[in-house]
């Protein structure tokens, strides 16, 4: 099965395989996808987070 998505909890299906788009298919755990990164940067201190996205220009 072939399934391309940016949501973290589809794609840490289990036993799945994830290959990165952008590093020309290569494989990649969950962990080092960007979308996992986003979130845990987020989750460690949403308020910084929360800070940077909405400061002004």
């Amino acid at each position: 099965m072939i399934y391309m998505s940016k949501a973290s909890g589809k794609i840490s299906y289990h036993n799945g395989q994830i290959l990165d788009l952008n590093q020309n298919l290569k494989e990649v755990k969950y962990e080092d996808t960007d979308i996992y990164k986003t979130y845990m940067t987020f989750l460690q201190d949403p308020e910084r987070m929360q800070k940077y996205l909405f400061m002004d220009e």
